[in-house]
């Protein structure tokens, strides 16, 4: 074999390359090979909200706390510009009759405040303070949680990037890996990287919606502990208004969608819904985006009459980002079963996770131990009885 590695990481979106600056940090060679280009996938179209607001059942809720809690420690290291964060909370609201109700809103406060994370509950006389663009309804209450935050998670992925050169580790791009190899006994034992074949006793799986494949590799019986469906999400973003600010925090609405804006370092607008995201298919098809685009512009005008539909359709950008969705909703990370070496990552909250995932995978890589925060999020848990 030409060349030897610790560990190869499969992916340069956030989670691969959190785990490999872990790993490079703590003196691992490894290597993170990347099919295209640096946040080239989901990393780098995703709505990039960092929150634990949005998980309420504890066990998650607590990794996703932890996981914030790791950006706002990594902002104060490195700085805010550098890691691409912005933003300073999340006003979500509700409405007697909308998707999201008054109960919905006090249940998941209740549910927060429980939780200790910090929420603030606004009467209708307090919305406007917040945001005196949006149109909320006449019987609307908000609840404000100010600990969220926005990433333009490009920014850090290389930021990343570089911080895994300078401790001795690699990024390659346009270096798809299209074999992995395992010895007699089963355990992993090398890959194949844009056609070189390397040596390596421990590979990471962080391909996000490519990780069923990419699985398939190693064998089809690891393939099957790790059930992830491809989710395609559409965002819109719009230019900078240079005469007003639109909105002041990450809105998360209560129609059937919901819809959710936020502000981005620029002053342009990030747009997304769920029911549009219903238009565009398996996202793969160009000729569906424009009746999606024009449908999520509508939306948020119902939302916020200062948007003016006509005037900013020539000039809405649309990006496609395909969300990898495990099974049953919830994280996947650790060891796969039976398959000494090899290691996966799957979730649809990497954002938020990816320091935190990305510590304790790097900790079990190198000295097998089993995080307790990943307990219940386990690949084996898929496991047939």
């Amino acid at each position: 074999m030409a060349r030897s590695f610790d560990a190869v990481v499969v992916g340069a979106g956030l989670i691969g390359l959190f785990a490999a600056w872990n790993l490079a940090r703590r003196g691992k060679t490894v290597l993170v090979a990347e099919r295209g280009t640096i946040a080239c996938g989901t990393t780098g179209a995703s709505f990039a909200w960092l929150n634990a607001t949005s998980k309420t059942e504890p066990d998650y809720h607590r990794l996703n706390a932890e996981g914030l809690a790791r950006h706002l420690e990594l902002a104060r290291l490195w700085g805010e510009r550098t890691m691409g964060m912005g933003g300073a909370g999340v006003l979500t609201w509700g409405e007697p009759e909308a998707t999201i109700t008054l109960d919905d809103l006090a249940h998941q406060a209740l549910a927060l405040k429980d939780l200790h994370y910090p929420c603030l509950w606004l009467d209708r006389d307090e919305l406007p303070a917040f945001e005196p663009r949006v149109a909320f309804g006449g019987m609307a209450e908000g609840l404000f949680a100010p600990r969220d935050r926005w990433l333009d998670a490009p920014i850090l992925a290389r930021h990343l990037a570089r911080e895994i050169a300078a401790a001795g580790g690699e990024v390659r791009e346009d270096a798809p890996v299209t074999a992995i190899a395992r010895n007699a006994s089963g355990a992993i034992e090398g890959v194949t990287v844009a056609g070189q074949t390397l040596a390596c006793s421990q590979v990471l799986l962080a391909a996000g919606p490519g990780t069923p494949e990419a699985i398939a590799m190693a064998g089809e019986e690891a393939a099957a502990l790790v059930p992830v469906r491809r989710v395609p999400g559409l965002l819109v973003t719009l230019p900078a208004d240079g005469a007003r600010t639109i909105v002041n925090h990450i809105l998360y609405a209560p129609d059937r969608g919901n819809f959710h804006i936020r502000p981005m370092a620029d002053g342009s607008l990030l747009l997304g819904d769920d029911a549009v995201d219903a238009m565009i298919g398996d996202g793969n098809d160009p000729a569906l985006l424009p009746a999606a685009v024009r449908a999520l512009l509508e939306v948020a005008a119902g939302h916020l009459p200062d948007l003016l539909v006509a005037d900013l359709l020539p000039h809405a950008r649309a990006a496609v980002g395909v969300r990898p969705v495990p099974g049953d909703g919830r994280t996947i990370a650790g060891a796969l079963p039976g398959i000494d070496g090899l290691f996966v990552a799957a979730t649809h909250s990497g954002i938020t996770l990816a320091p935190l995932l990305g510590e304790l995978l790097a900790g079990e890589m190198i000295d097998g131990s089993r995080a307790p925060l990943l307990a219940n999020f386990r690949p084996e848990r898929f496991a047939s009885g």
